[in-house]
């Protein structure tokens, strides 16, 4: 899983002289990208789970526990 606060963190901008957030976002998705393709990493669109969606702790349909 990418912790996306890596991502957007103002001290990585400043500390490496990047202009905006899109231009720091874009340079760290061009590494992995990078990274990804030398390693030969497969990526995974995962679905949406409750949690995210701000269930946590609650049933939901399709859950094992009622």
């Amino acid at each position: 899983m990418l912790d996306t606060t890596a991502i957007t963190d103002s001290a990585l901008r400043e500390k490496e002289h990047y202009s905006s957030i899109c231009e720091s976002a874009n340079e760290i998705l061009d590494l992995i990208a990078l990274a990804r393709l030398k390693l030969d990493i497969s990526c995974y669109h995962l679905k949406a789970s409750p949690f995210r969606a701000g269930m946590a702790g609650k049933a939901y349909k399709g859950s094992s526990s009622n």
